[in-house]
């Protein structure tokens, strides 16, 4: 072999070597990926076992702080705080969607959910007492309810089809006072505690 043809078949081999190293892939396969920052530290971790996909973005510190799974039940994502307290919670099950906003001891204050019969919003309080309640259902009742520290609905708001209707109950849940508005014109009852009706409109409440 001449010197001149050595040196072609070093151009070649050089040149096939660096077509190699700058292509890129079609199509890269594994169970897990990491990347890592400058310092090497993990920042985000995909990885999949057991029928679950997950997606995990980490801060500096390593602590995870946004959870992204997806399972054969459905999928959930999960804003963490700095110590690991969950934020927010959002999955989709079936055919429910369900949202938690949480505060800063992790207790769910905020809780949205949808499904194929109701759309409901509940507000708690610090003791995890549901204090207001506001829902849609699927017929078309709209209804929203304010509640005690002992889990009784004080005021209730009614509105369907043939009216509207508020209901402000005693500290026993027993109605005291039931306001309505139809196509009939409007009523009031005044009950006691025994609810008999101790006062009233000429006409009766329809919507209670």
């Amino acid at each position: 072999m001449t010197i001149e043809e050595r040196l072609e078949k070093v151009e070649n081999e050089l040149a096939a070597l660096k077509k190699s190293t700058t292509s890129t892939p079609k199509e890269i396969r594994a169970s897990s990926f990491i990347v890592v920052d400058e310092n090497g530290k993990d920042r985000a971790v995909l990885n999949v076992s057991g029928g679950r996909a997950g997606l995990s973005i980490l801060d500096e510190n390593g602590k995870n702080r946004i959870g992204l799974s997806v399972m054969k039940e459905g999928l959930g994502l999960t804003l963490y705080d700095e110590n690991r307290k969950p934020l927010a919670e959002f999955c989709a099950v079936e055919n429910e969607v369900r949202l938690l906003m949480a505060d800063d001891k992790a207790k769910g204050r905020v809780i949205l959910q949808v499904n194929k019969n109701i759309a409901g919003l509940v507000l708690r309080d610090d003791n995890d007492k549901p204090r207001a309640l506001l829902s849609v259902d699927k017929d078309g009742c709209h209804m929203l309810a304010l509640v005690d520290g002992n889990s009784q609905a004080r005021a209730t708001l009614r509105f369907t089809e043939s009216g509207v209707g508020l209901v402000l109950s005693d500290e026993k849940g027993e109605p005291r006072a039931m306001l309505s508005v139809t196509e009939d014109g409007p009523a009031l009852q005044l009950l006691d505690e025994d609810g008999e009706i101790i006062w009233s409109t000429p006409s009766s409440p329809e919507v209670q």
